[in-house]
């Protein structure tokens, strides 16, 4: 069994068609955002689904700053909220919005081109770090 933070060795001799399986927990979780960029009125959160960084992608908001002159988005929910809001779409790992239209969360390593950031501006959290959905 893996322990987290280490690693495991498969010292065996192999054959063609053998397989290694594993899984990992895909839930949702919200960290708060300790850097040094800011949106007023507003606490930053990283969200992850499993292991993956993911990015709010859509438009950014023409009056909502992380730094002069860098627009992001702000979002007038609390992280909890927006945790129950998110949904599964057709696309794997591809995440709706339910009552946001104009933004979805995509894995991080995944994007190549588009509007996106993964810090949004949220509501404060009601307790510290939020997941497990």
């Amino acid at each position: 069994k893996a322990v987290s933070g280490t690693y495991v060795t498969l010292d065996r001799t192999w054959s063609d068609g053998d397989v290694i399986t594993w899984e990992l927990p895909m839930k949702w979780k919200a960290e708060q955002y300790v850097g040094d960029t800011r949106i007023k009125g507003a606490t930053r959160y990283a969200f992850s689904y499993g292991p993956m960084l993911m990015a709010l992608k859509g438009p950014m908001m023409q009056d909502v700053f992380q730094a002069e002159n860098e627009n992001s988005v702000r979002l007038n929910m609390t992280p909890e909220m927006l945790l129950n809001k998110i949904r599964s779409t057709n696309t794997p790992c591809d995440f709706m919005i339910d009552g946001v239209p104009d933004y979805s969360f995509t894995p991080y390593f995944a994007l190549q081109y588009g509007s996106f950031t993964c810090f949004p501006g949220l509501d404060k959290a009601k307790r510290g770090n939020m997941g497990n959905k």
